[in-house]
């Protein structure tokens, strides 16, 4: 019963932990992902779920149940009514503009938290390729952060 608290507490730990970072990081933030497909071109399926940028935008922008929030730095960022995902779009001055990447928070089938992205990039390859990478290298900071403070949490036994 002990360990079952204590994986719970742990779990609670690191959903709060990685929906702040999420949230904080706003723009180029993520736990540890499981999945990305990105989209450059108009051929392949982003997982994204719309055709353009600017059609995201506007689908999410016309729902009620989502948050609506531009970071200092010209991002859009919407959050979805369950807090579970988060769109990041690029602003204007941004290289890969324009561009959006969809991150959701899952559960695996043992309870393990991870973040799934989804990025639909309509600028040139290489500016896409960079958005992608950089979204990788924030996922492994944030990755990093968080099990080490999950390693400084107190045992609840």
């Amino acid at each position: 019963m002990v360990q079952l608290m204590t994986r719970r507490v742990t779990q609670l730990v690191i959903r709060t932990a990685l929906l702040i970072g999420l949230s904080v990081w706003g723009s180029i933030a993520f736990a540890q992902t499981e999945k990305i497909v990105a989209k450059t071109g108009s051929s392949k399926v982003s997982g994204i779920g719309f055709n353009t940028v600017a059609s995201t935008l506007e689908a999410l922008n016309a729902k009620s149940d989502v948050s609506v929030n531009t970071t200092p730095e010209a991002w859009t960022i919407i959050t979805e009514a369950d807090g579970m995902t988060i769109w990041s779009f690029t602003p204007s001055t941004y290289p890969a503009y324009p561009a959006v990447v969809k991150r959701t928070l899952k559960n695996r089938s043992n309870g393990d938290l991870y973040v799934e992205m989804n990025v639909l990039c309509e600028a040139k390859k290489a500016v896409c390729n960079t958005l992608v990478k950089d979204f990788e290298n924030q996922n492994r900071k944030m990755t990093k952060q968080v099990k080490e403070g999950i390693k400084t949490t107190p045992d609840q036994n």
